[in-house]
């Protein structure tokens, strides 16, 4: 049975929120979560909601003032740090305390703001609902997701990370053009590149053919990677993360970086979660800015 975001005061009862319908499709087509006041501390709802969401393919952005780094990943001061887009705004603060956070969220244009089980501010549900974003008021994400999808992601979803080797997007460019942009984009996710490894010119030097424009880039997020490390000496056979970009047609170029979830699959016994999920996610957020 899932846990329950429980909370010990009952709050006032929502003048308004979204309909069932409303709110698994917007489960559905969420894709990116800020969660306002998530918590580094294992125990706590926060952090069980933050980790449930990753682990169903959700793109996390943690909010916390105080905190640096959450999971592998970075922890932004305020929303306005944020420069992508969001879906969802999941908020675990004190009532009183949302309707301050009204403006930086309107401010965002997200799909929803969702006050977590046991928050409810109609005043600043109003003022938020008023500027055309929706509201969900006194819900847990966590279990609302679980109640309409179980323990898969949404059908929308099936067929991203946890069912393939690959990472992809097809982007049109010079070739050299889109290596660059994949580095620059690996390197703003905390990326390193150890290699560098120009296959149609090797090929052509060591066994004179030819062969399509095709590079190799190792990419190593060093927090992660010495969390790996910690876990099993053997995932240094699945180090760094290889990242592949190839000239499809005249143009058009695909990148795809691996799926560090397949380490899961590769070390049967070995929890690596910790390491696989932000990884993965930092992987789909690079190759999303290319």
């Amino acid at each position: 049975m899932i846990d329950e975001c429980d909370i010990s005061n009952r709050p006032p009862e929502p003048d308004q929120n979204l309909a069932d319908d409303e709110i698994k499709e917007l489960l559905a087509s969420a894709r990116t979560v800020a969660i306002v006041g998530l918590s580094a501390k294992k125990h706590r709802e926060s952090f069980m909601v933050g980790r449930y969401l990753m682990d169903h393919q959700y793109k996390v952005l943690p909010v916390h003032p105080n905190i640096q780094e959450w999971e592998g990943l970075k922890v932004y001061k305020n929303l306005g740090e944020i420069e992508e887009e969001i879906d969802i705004v999941d908020i675990f603060r004190k009532p009183e305390a949302i309707t301050e956070l009204a403006p930086e969220i309107i401010k965002k244009r997200p799909k929803a703001a969702w006050f977590q089980l046991g928050i409810v501010n109609n005043e600043a549900a109003k003022i938020i609902r008023d500027a055309g974003v929706a509201v969900v008021q006194n819900k847990c994400m966590k279990i609302e997701h679980y109640k309409y999808y179980g323990a898969k992601a949404p059908n929308q979803r099936e067929e991203t990370m946890s069912d393939n080797i690959g990472i992809e997007k097809t982007v049109e460019g010079e070739h050299e053009d889109v290596v660059a942009k994949t580095e620059a984009a690996l390197k703003s996710e905390g990326f390193g590149i150890l290699t560098r490894i120009d296959v149609k010119a090797t090929l052509k030097e060591k066994l004179d053919v030819d062969f399509k424009k095709y590079v190799i880039l190792g990419a190593c997020n060093p927090t992660l990677a010495h969390k790996a490390l910690s876990a099993t000496d053997n995932i240094g056979l699945l180090l760094p993360c290889n990242v592949v970009v190839y000239e499809k047609d005249a143009g058009v170029q695909v990148v795809s970086a691996i799926n560090p979830k397949v380490m899961e699959h590769a070390l049967p016994g070995v929890d690596i979660s910790d390491v696989s999920v932000p990884a993965a996610q930092k992987l789909t957020s690079a190759i999303g800015k290319i």
